[in-house]
């Protein structure tokens, strides 16, 4: 069975982050959310064209992967039923927690499961993580479980 898998663009203007291809674990937490909450971010990922091109329905269940301090998951969260906010980090998981979003809801997920209940997501939302997987055959395999029918990964 193969996936829909949709690609949104999205152009990187000399965006260049120190350990892109490294692993997670090699920045702390407040190193992270210095990255993930720098102001300079919306210039380059435009995550207002991002998440217009996702086409949200005001019923659909979102899964963002790798959520890190909740950069997608405080955009995606007015346009969703439910935003899972997936990331590994216990420090991140807390930062999301924090935010207090009454629907969203926080994952702490393992490094090889995103943790998702079965049949539950709609879309499946993932930027700039892909390359912090590892397995991501098995990876995907546990997302595609997690798909309602019809459900996307984008």
């Amino acid at each position: 069975m193969r996936l829909p898998i949709l690609a949104v663009t999205v152009a990187l203007a000399g965006f260049v982050l120190t350990g892109c291809g490294g692993h997670h674990h090699q920045r702390s937490a407040a190193d992270w959310e210095r990255v993930l909450e720098n102001p300079a971010r919306d210039a380059w990922q435009q995550p207002g064209a991002v998440i217009a091109g996702l086409a949200l329905r005001p019923d659909e269940v979102v899964a963002d992967i790798g959520a890190g301090t909740g950069y997608f998951t405080r955009r995606l969260a007015p346009l969703a039923k439910t935003v899972y906010a997936v990331d590994l980090d216990p420090k991140l998981h807390e930062i999301i927690m924090r935010s207090k979003l009454p629907n969203v809801v926080p994952v702490l997920a393992a490094a090889d499961d995103p943790r998702l209940p079965p049949a539950a997501v709609d879309t499946v939302f993932i930027c700039d993580v892909l390359h912090h997987i590892g397995n991501r055959q098995g990876y995907y395999n546990h997302l595609r479980r997690a798909l309602k029918p019809g459900g996307r990964i984008v």
